[in-house]
């Protein structure tokens, strides 16, 4: 992880047998799961799990740096480096690629996390 090779988070709990194939629920649920548990690394905003969604997303402000979590709206979460105001990497099918956020921000987002300093 590009993050905690430069220090800006600490150690990931990833499962010993983590599998990021499938989907749906539960993989969601595993990668907040992961992401709460990682050190230096706050959830700043999340959607509920359970329940209606909301889009209303406007009160935040995300910045370069923030890990996205997020759905292709296939049965796949993701995560995603945002690096500037409209733009995040990601990868997909074995590729690094860049994304739109207004292409993700109002359907497809479930959390965000954000790297901080002890």
């Amino acid at each position: 992880m590009p993050l905690q090779q430069c220090g800006a988070i600490g150690a990931v709990p990833w499962p010993s047998r983590y599998v990021s194939r499938g989907g749906g629920p539960a993989m969601l649920e595993k990668l907040l799961e992961i992401l709460d548990g990682t050190e230096r690394l706050m959830c700043i905003w999340s959607r509920p799990t359970h329940g209606p969604l909301t889009s209303d997303l406007r009160p935040l402000a995300f910045l370069p740096g923030d890990v996205l979590l997020y759905t292709t709206g296939t049965r796949l979460h993701h995560l995603g480096l945002l690096i500037n105001a409209t733009q995040f990497v990601h990868s997909w099918s074995g590729k690094i690629q860049l994304a739109s956020v207004a292409d993700q921000r109002e359907r497809f987002l479930f959390a965000v996390y954000r790297a901080y300093a002890p």
